[in-house]
């Protein structure tokens, strides 16, 4: 049976380059990671030359740990290709006396502005949203800019959320290169 690498690496050429950085993050997330980036990159190297496999290296290079969806993936490579900062994938975030606020999804702690992907369950599950209001407000008390991010964001005005997001860390301090 083949590894979990090299399963991701037979998908080059079957599936869009953003697939399969998606699918190549999530290799690499959660507590258990079903694979790590040297076993991603030696799957690759014994790839190489095959039809198809011309993509591995540039979705290589793009591969994160810490991405914890698909969506979070397109969202990170959005910011990403059109020139912000990268930011850390769900990190824990902290007030100044080090206290635990939230969990982010994109941060960009030297900005405090994070990006949130809001899914489905955070609309329909009334337990979650709950939970996102108090720890968004959480965070905008201690001083963070936040974007908020849903599907029909993404699939219908890209360049505003890129406009926003842009926004947010220009009014932190963020220069354009």
């Amino acid at each position: 049976m083949a590894s979990a690498a090299d399963s991701w690496s037979q998908l080059a050429g079957l599936v869009t380059l953003d697939e399969l950085i998606a699918a190549g993050d999530s290799l690499l997330c959660g507590q258990t990671p079903k694979s790590s980036v040297s076993e991603i990159s030696e799957a690759a190297a014994r790839r190489a030359g095959r039809r198809g496999t011309a993509v591995l290296p540039e979705a290589l290079a793009l591969i994160r740990i810490g991405a914890e969806s698909p969506k979070e993936t397109e969202l990170r490579l959005l910011l990403q290709r059109a020139g912000l900062p990268k930011p850390e994938l769900n990190v824990d975030i902290f007030d100044g006396k080090g206290d635990w606020l939230a969990r982010g999804d994109l941060v960009f702690k030297e900005f405090k502005t994070l990006v949130e992907y809001d899914g489905m369950q955070h609309g329909t599950d009334r337990k979650q949203f709950v939970r996102d209001v108090e720890r968004l407000e959480n965070l905008a008390r201690a001083g963070w800019r936040i974007n908020r991010v849903m599907n029909e964001h993404l699939k219908n005005d890209p360049e505003e959320i890129i406009h926003r997001v842009s926004q947010s860390l220009r009014a932190r301090g963020w220069k354009a290169p």
